[in-house]
């Protein structure tokens, strides 16, 4: 798999998230890896969907307009605009 980009935000809860964004070039697929820190029982979760062309692509480009994409207190329209990346 490529990996194609990352974002690491703040989701509703307060947790922080990591986003990540692969390409599988055997079957032509687009897919995201959402890393969740839960703040409160400091324990990760992590989650792995395969998502479409478009909503990839989209949000690569989304992401792509950042500045520092992994820094969780960045104040770029993309990373205040509340977004829910990954899925």
């Amino acid at each position: 798999m490529t990996h194609l980009a990352s974002i690491t935000v703040i989701n509703s809860a307060g947790n922080e998230e990591y986003i990540e964004y692969f390409y599988n070039p055997d079957t032509k697929t687009y897919h995201t890896r959402i890393t969740e820190d839960i703040f409160m029982t400091y324990e990760l979760f992590t989650e792995e969907l395969e998502i479409s062309e478009e909503t990839a692509l989209k949000e690569i480009a989304m992401i792509k307009t950042c500045p520092d994409p992994d820094n969780k207190m960045c104040q770029c329209p993309v990373h205040r605009s509340g977004h829910r990346f990954g899925i």
